[in-house]
């Protein structure tokens, strides 16, 4: 049975990418409706995924504000086929995505170190397959520890290696954001017509 998408009951508030970006805060949790990344071994194993797990999220990254050259710049750090990355966020100026605003007990410079302490780790493809299993048929595979993670995975580490508590971060980009709009974690969404 494919896992059932729990849409909030209620409207997200949304806005367009300029105004959404003035809102985001270094720390930020953002869920995309779509990839930017096209491999074919990342089409090959993330649509089955979000099949199985029933979601409209694609992809899960961390927003990060930095100073370059005296200007502060919008990156988000994100996990994908070719390993962690800082990556501009006007990349994604017209892609539909959710905003899930840090809470202010979540230390926002532990989010950023740990997001910034792994660039360049690899990419879990593996893990994929995994969380299919564990949200489509409920079986929980042994994980061997290593230093790979998938984005949702990577993303919701750093929330709790900053004082959130998850279940499991071994989670889908679609659950992680299920999960965050259940605990109350206030939401936006940007560009609501690109989704």
């Amino acid at each position: 049975m494919i896992a059932e998408s729990k849409e909030p009951l209620f409207k997200l508030p949304t806005v367009d990418y300029e105004t959404g970006r003035s809102m985001i805060r270094s720390g930020d949790l953002i869920s995309f409706y779509s990839s930017h990344e096209e491999s074919f071994l990342h089409r090959f194993t993330t649509v089955p995924i979000l099949w199985f797990t029933g979601s409209k999220i694609y992809h899960t990254g961390i927003a990060i504000w930095v100073r370059v050259a005296g200007e502060d710049r919008l990156m988000v750090c994100e996990a994908v086929g070719v390993g962690r990355r800082l990556v501009n966020m006007s990349r994604f100026k017209d892609i539909k995505m959710e905003v899930h605003q840090r809470p202010n007990d979540i230390n926002q410079f532990r989010v950023e170190s740990f997001m910034m302490d792994g660039i360049g780790q690899g990419y879990a493809f593996g893990t994929l397959v995994t969380i299919g299993l564990i949200e489509y048929f409920g079986y929980t595979p042994k994980l061997t520890p290593n230093n790979k993670r998938v984005c949702s995975q990577v993303a919701a580490e750093s929330w709790e290696y900053s004082g959130f508590q998850f279940d499991t971060t071994v989670i889908s980009p679609g659950k992680l954001r299920n999960i965050l709009i259940a605990q109350g974690v206030p939401t936006f969404v940007i560009n609501d017509a690109n989704g």
